[in-house]
């Protein structure tokens, strides 16, 4: 799961989440930032990360966006594999 840590300018934080999309990566997403604010996370939530946390970081709340993420990840795949068979039975 990919974790990006914001440290680049805001432009290309943007930029890096649009390519994780073309290049249909579908982890999710989680970006990290000290120095930001709403319109950040809701510009980087639009484009693709699965959640934005703000540093200080909480360790119950880093759990529990892990733990989120990492459930629709593998929910994702499990719908993934069923349309797959779906599929194939259904010709």
């Amino acid at each position: 799961m990919p974790i990006c840590w914001m440290c680049a300018a805001r432009r290309k934080r943007i930029e890096l989440l649009r390519g994780l999309r073309q290049a249909d990566i579908r982890s999710p997403v989680i970006m990290i930032s000290g120095q930001s604010s709403i319109a950040d996370a809701v510009e980087a939530t639009r484009n693709g990360a699965f959640d934005f946390l703000e540093k200080p970081l909480a360790r119950d709340r880093v759990l529990l966006v892990l733990k989120n993420a990492l459930e629709q990840a593998s929910l994702r795949k499990e719908n993934e594999r069923s349309a797959s068979s779906w599929a194939m039975v259904l010709g």
